[in-house]
């Protein structure tokens, strides 16, 4: 009967030990996976960033071609203004 009983109490033994090492094993995949959802997210947020970072760029690189024709521009109009009044004043000087 003694035999029984250990036998009994062994395998209750054996059987709670095998569930708690699932339940490390459970915990240990879980952590695994949450990881690697971590990693996963991470690489995403790196190439959305570096797409915004694209984007700005062209936007910026836009803006200044953009700034550059018009101080070309306000160059040209403040030449011709110049240019103007230096015979404006030539016209003057050759009526006196």
């Amino acid at each position: 009967m003694q035999k029984k009983l250990v036998c009994a109490l062994m395998l209750s033994a054996t059987l709670g030990l095998a569930a708690c090492d699932q339940g490390a094993e459970d915990k240990a995949n879980a952590a695994r996976e949450s990881a690697a959802e971590a990693v996963e997210n991470a690489a995403d947020a790196a190439k959305q960033a570096g797409e915004a970072v694209v984007e700005k760029t062209e936007q910026l690189a836009e803006q200044a071609v953009d700034a550059g024709a018009e101080i070309q521009e306000t160059v040209q109009d403040a030449a011709q203004a110049v240019q103007d009044a230096g015979q404006d004043v030539k016209n003057e000087l050759e009526k006196d």
